[in-house]
C-alpha cells in the first residue's frame, strides 16, 4: 500500500495545480481564450509522470472577473490494477496587473478520487481527497491578428489525501506541500488554446515533474 500512496499523491497533487483555470484577456494568467466575448468554455486535457497519467474534461463558466468550473476524468497507475474516477471543482477571479496584458489569478480547488478498488487482490479499496490554494501570473508576450502566445507561471499549496479501507479498517495517509507550474499557451482567434505545461510539487518525497497538455474552446456568446 505505500508504494500505491508514493505513486498517487504527488500525481494528484500537480494535477490540481495545472488544473487551475483562468479567465482573463487572452487568459493571459493560464493561456486559454478569454471570456470577454464568451461567457462558456469546454476544456480537456491529460498530465503524466513515468508511472501514472491523469486525463478529464473540464466546463466552466464566468464573467471577466468571476469563474466557477466543475469536470469529471480518471487516472490509471503502472503496475496497478484499476483505475481511479476523478471529480473536482474550482472557483476563483482575476485582477489586472499594471503592466497592460499581464494579469494575476488566484484560485481555490478540489479534487477526489474513487479507485482503484481491491487493487492489492485483499480486497483493499483506495480513495483520494486534495485540496489547493493557487496563483498563476502570465501575459501576452506576441500577438497577431489570429494567434495570441501567453506564457504563464503557477504557484500553489495543496493538502493531499490517500485512504485505504481493507478488511483491518481505515487508514489514511497525507501531505501538504506546494507546487510550481510552467505553461505556454497558443490562443487562435480568441476561440481556441492548445497548453503544453510542466509541473513541480515542491517538498514532496519520491515526487517527479509532471509534463502535460490542454485543449480548451470558448462557447455562448455574451448578450
Amino acid at each position: 500500500m505505500p508504494r500505491l500512496t508514493a505513486r498517487v499523491l504527488p500525481l494528484f497533487a500537480a494535477a490540481l495545480a495545472l488544473s487551475i483555470p483562468s479567465l482573463l484577456t487572452a487568459q493571459a494568467c493560464l493561456g486559454n481564450p478569454s471570456f470577454a466575448t464568451n461567457h462558456l468554455q469546454f476544456g480537456a486535457g491529460a498530465d503524466a509522470t513515468k508511472e501514472a497519467t491523469t486525463f478529464g474534461a473540464d466546463f466552466t463558466a464566468g464573467s471577466e472577473s468571476v469563474f466557477g468550473t466543475v469536470g469529471v476524468g480518471g487516472a490509471t497507475f503502472d503496475g496497478v490494477d484499476g483505475s481511479s474516477v476523478l471529480a473536482r471543482a474550482a472557483i476563483g477571479f482575476q485582477v489586472p496587473l499594471s503592466v497592460a496584458t499581464a494579469q494575476i489569478c488566484p484560485v481555490v480547488s478540489a479534487q477526489y478520487g474513487f479507485g482503484p478498488n481491491d487493487f492489492d487482490g485483499l480486497g483493499t479499496d483506495f480513495s483520494s481527497r486534495g485540496f489547493g490554494f493557487g496563483i498563476s501570473i502570465g501575459g501576452e508576450v506576441v500577438k497577431t491578428q489570429t494567434v495570441t502566445l501567453v506564457p504563464a507561471l503557477s504557484f500553489g499549496f495543496v493538502y493531499a489525501a490517500g485512504i485505504y479501507d481493507g478488511l483491518l479498517g481505515q487508514t489514511k495517509s497525507t501531505d501538504t506541500y506546494a507546487t510550481a507550474g510552467l505553461a505556454l499557451g497558443l490562443v487562435v482567434s480568441d476561440k481556441l488554446s492548445v497548453r503544453p505545461s510542466v509541473s513541480f510539487p515542491i517538498g514532496l518525497e519520491g515526487s517527479e515533474p509532471v509534463y502535460g497538455i490542454g485543449f480548451a474552446l470558448n462557447y455562448g456568446g455574451r448578450r
